[in-house]
């Protein structure tokens, strides 16, 4: 994706070290998160299958102890990667409401408006992955509890 060679097959940073390679003078402030695939795929009909029959094989590394649990999204893929989310690109949590990062608070509530946003005309188009997203928290912080 974009030529960088860091990146795995869904346009992603594997892991911590290769990311830290990108110039923090181009994004500007930013934070360390993590993606985690959920294994669900949204098909453009709304119907739900299996993330790993559709996707390719992807490089990364365990996601450390360090990352708390934020939500969970839903994304768009192309054929460079991690696309647009419904939810944040099209203004849809003006609508419905988010988590404080943004996202959808449960799995179950990604998946239902994930289906819904996949029938809904004039927002990214699907198929979407619904994956959980997690945040580095800093160093300071309570280790993470057993359902994160």
């Amino acid at each position: 994706m974009w030529g960088d060679p860091l990146r795995n097959a869904v346009g992603l940073y594997p892991d911590e070290a290769a990311m830290s390679s990108c110039p923090l003078e181009d994004v500007g402030p930013w934070t360390y998160v993590a993606y985690r695939s959920t294994g669900v795929w949204i098909t453009p009909e709304g119907q739900l299958t299996d993330a790993a029959a559709v996707l390719p094989e992807v490089r990364a590394d365990p996601i450390p102890p360090t990352y708390r649990r934020a939500g969970f999204d839903v994304v768009a893929l192309d054929q460079t990667g991690f696309a647009c989310a419904p939810l944040t690109c099209s203004d849809v949590l003006l609508e419905r409401g988010s988590n404080a990062f943004g996202l959808f608070d449960t799995f179950e509530e990604a998946v239902t408006e994930g289906q819904r946003f996949a029938r809904t005309h004039g927002l990214e188009p699907p198929p979407y992955l619904v994956v959980e997203v997690l945040e580095r928290a800093s160093e300071d912080a309570a280790p993470p509890s057993p359902s994160a």
